[in-house]
């Protein structure tokens, strides 16, 4: 006998009970919903973002055209879009497509997920100027590593560690994001001139000259082992993490320096293991 289906209303307000970071065994029992209902529904709404009756009947095996080519358009504008994704933007459209529907009316126009590179892609030119820097500064790297701030932007996602991200590209091809230019602004200029700072010129694609980038890679583990649900949660976390890293680890990292310049002298400037 099939079971009574939950109101839209109920089904709202586990969500806000899950939202409120409340445990699953408890709102259960307050709600009389068995936590294996709990957990699928919570599961549904991260990943349609919607708590509403999806039709079940409904999931296309093939893609209308316009449906096809808002995806490809989708993709093209971000290759880095998840099939997840892409499976809310068919449901609003009014196409609920499965995953394998989806990748496949994809695959047709030419695009396939790949793993996105982890390495900065190098230029000449880049490998060049990373190989002189290098050479320039091995000598005093030892005196000078504690006298660098070591600083860098990031991001901390809600949901998953930037760890392992696919993208969508034509077989041949491979896509690369710029870094982004904050520190090179005007006002950023300005102020460091006006604090008196001496900027070290920092050779651009070098990630694994940075110490600080295992820092981040460590910070983002640590903190999406609690699973938070909200950014406030997220921000808390973040912050509980951040005053748990170890000194010692800090130091540990900054007297890799040497050792990172002598890896790029070493490799001709290309990419490190570092």
């Amino acid at each position: 006998m099939k079971s009574k289906e939950l109101s839209v209303d109920l089904r709202d307000r586990i969500v806000s009970r899950h939202k409120s970071e409340e445990g699953y065994r408890k709102f259960s029992a307050a709600l009389k919903v068995t936590m294996s209902t709990v957990a699928s529904i919570i599961q549904k709404w991260k990943r349609f973002e919607t708590t509403r009756t999806l039709r079940r009947a409904g999931w296309l095996s093939k893609l209308s055209d316009r449906g096809t080519r808002a995806l490809v358009r989708e993709v093209t504008k971000n290759p880095m879009v998840t099939l997840s994704e892409l499976q809310r933007s068919s449901v609003e459209r009014g196409e609920p497509s499965r995953r394998t529907t989806i990748s496949a009316a994809i695959h047709q126009s030419g695009l396939y997920g790949r793993v996105a590179r982890r390495k900065p892609l190098l230029s000449k030119r880049h490998m060049a100027a990373r190989l002189e820097f290098a050479k320039r500064h091995l000598k005093d790297s030892h005196t000078m590593r504690n006298k660098i701030l070591w600083s860098d932007e990031t991001k901390i996602e809600l949901f998953g560690v930037n760890a392992r991200r696919y993208v969508w590209r034509k077989p041949g091809t491979a896509h690369h994001q710029e870094n982004n230019p904050k520190h090179t602004a005007k006002i950023s200029k300005e102020w460091l001139q006006d604090n008196s700072v001496n900027v070290l010129e920092w050779p651009s694609q070098s990630p694994d000259l940075n110490p600080i980038e295992h820092l981040w890679r460590d910070l983002k583990m640590a903190v999406h082992r609690h699973f938070p649900s909200n950014l406030m949660e997220l921000e808390r976390c973040c912050k509980e993490e951040w005053a748990k890293l170890a000194k010692d680890w800090c130091a540990k990292l900054v007297a890799s320096y040497s050792k990172r310049l002598e890896a790029v002298i070493a490799a001709k400037g290309a990419s490190t293991k570092y």
